[in-house]
């Protein structure tokens, strides 16, 4: 029997490893995808559980050392949400003859895992995307590269890393999988509605949610949209709606409130994320372009680290230090008070004004400033 709807994550493990392919990923009215099972179909094999990471803990590590990181290359680290860690390690793992797997934009800027074999190709895979990601597809491909001998690096939320390690079954010494510190994802229901109304009929040709231009740590990133017809949409990150509705939890996946994945242990290699705070505990290192958190689990991850540990400014930390602003990292993200009535306003309207709503803000003020903040370059 699957795991309780409240403490699916929606990993899609179970989906993947079902030899009768009677598993399938369905979309509730919120938007999050679970498992529903044909029953007719099913042998009752219990693989699908064997594959659950809730029912089946993975492993976790015993010790864990911290690095605070930036990329010597500029134009990578402008590029991405932080440090640029991640470019590096799929730099180095597609040298070797590996391919990347993480989390990108398809053409209509839904957020789905995919596979790269090239650099060019692994450049849609760098930088955040706030909406719940579909990999379980990939898991098959990732499982056959591995038997072939290729290495394989898979970046995703702590639920996706253990997925992916609960669907196959062992840790392959050809595997390395990064996690990151995770918020929560929201609904992919809710941003592909965010996206078509903001765009308002226009197609959308660039999405940067994490833009640097108005800087990184202590003021804050931006949200940029570019549109086919030359209009640019920016918004300072605590002024754009659907970036408030998920800081403040609004539209999490229920199982985020309860989330079994989050701690200093992890199953995985290593753990990205920003280091916030750097400003206050080593101002002389931060320069307002992002600066990577780093957490190392294993030797694995050690080994990929050092690998590529020439091509930044680094020094270790203590793990309490890089923590201390990163409460994501162990704690929890209880639901906000309104997220159901917040659904139930976005059956009826729109996403824009069931934000508002909920957090509430002032709509005509809200909707002004959206408006000023549409440009044409």
């Amino acid at each position: 029997m699957l795991p309780e709807k409240i403490a699916c994550s929606g990993c899609g493990s179970c989906a993947a490893v079902c030899p009768k392919n009677c598993i399938t990923m369905a979309a509730d009215r919120e938007g999050f995808r679970y498992p529903v099972v044909a029953g007719s179909e099913c042998v009752h094999c219990g693989l699908c559980e064997k594959a659950c990471p809730v029912l089946r803990p993975v492993p976790v590590s015993e010790k864990t050392a911290a690095w605070a990181a930036q990329n010597r290359n500029e134009a990578v680290r402008w590029a991405s949400s932080s440090g640029g860690v991640f470019s590096a390690l799929a730099e180095a793992v597609l040298s070797g003859g590996g391919a990347v797997c993480g989390a990108a934009y398809d053409s209509h800027f839904e957020v789905i895992h995919a596979l790269a074999d090239v650099p060019e190709a692994a450049e849609r895979l760098r930088g955040a995307k706030y909406a719940q990601s579909r990999a379980e597809h990939c898991f098959p491909a990732i499982r056959d590269r591995l038997a072939a001998g290729q290495p394989v690096l898979f970046v995703g939320t702590p639920c996706q890393c253990a997925g992916l390690k609960a669907y196959l079954g062992r840790d392959d010494e050809k595997l390395l999988t990064v996690d990151m510190i995770c918020h929560g994802v929201p609904s992919p229901k809710v941003w592909e509605t965010y996206l078509r109304e903001l765009a308002a009929g226009r197609e959308i040709s660039s999405v940067n949610l994490r833009s640097k231009t108005t800087g990184w740590s202590r003021y804050g990133y931006s949200v940029e949209m570019s549109f086919e017809d030359g209009s640019v949409y920016e918004a300072p990150q605590g002024q754009d709606l659907f970036m408030q509705g998920f800081v403040r939890n609004l539209y999490l996946r229920p199982s985020c409130a309860e989330c079994s994945f989050k701690g200093i242990s992890r199953c995985s290699d290593l753990t990205l994320g920003d280091y916030w705070g750097i400003w206050d505990q080593y101002p002389e290192f931060d320069d307002d372009k992002g600066t990577s958190l780093l957490l190392v689990h294993s030797e694995k991850g050690q080994q990929a680290w050092e690998s590529v540990r020439d091509r930044f400014r680094a020094f270790p930390v203590a793990v309490e230090d890089a923590l201390a602003q990163n409460p994501s990292a162990v704690n929890v993200s209880p639901a906000h008070p309104r997220r159901a009535s917040f659904f139930r306003d976005m059956e009826r309207g729109s996403v824009i004004r069931g934000i508002q709503h909920a957090l509430g803000l002032h709509k005509e003020g809200m909707i002004k400033r959206l408006v000023r903040r549409i440009s044409r370059r």
